[in-house]
């Protein structure tokens, strides 16, 4: 009888390309070969004291938003 789900025995497997690329890179945006902290835009930073730690924030300005009103 046919069984839909046995069609490809290499299904998941290595051999179909299953884990051989595996390497754990974070992604970055394409077209810029900055890190994050070299793309931070206008800022300030925050020592904020918390549980009595203290904790230092960057705080980056957000984008405007642009609304679009459809009739």
């Amino acid at each position: 009888m046919y069984n839909p789900t046995r069609r490809n025995r290499n299904t998941g497997t290595e051999n179909q390309g299953f884990s051989k690329n595996n390497k754990l890179n974070i992604a970055t945006p394409y077209g810029t070969l900055k890190s994050f902290y070299e793309r931070i835009g206008k800022h300030h930073r925050e020592i904020r004291v918390i549980n009595g730690h203290e904790f230092l924030f960057v705080v980056e300005e957000t984008r405007k938003t642009v609304s679009i009103h459809v009739l």
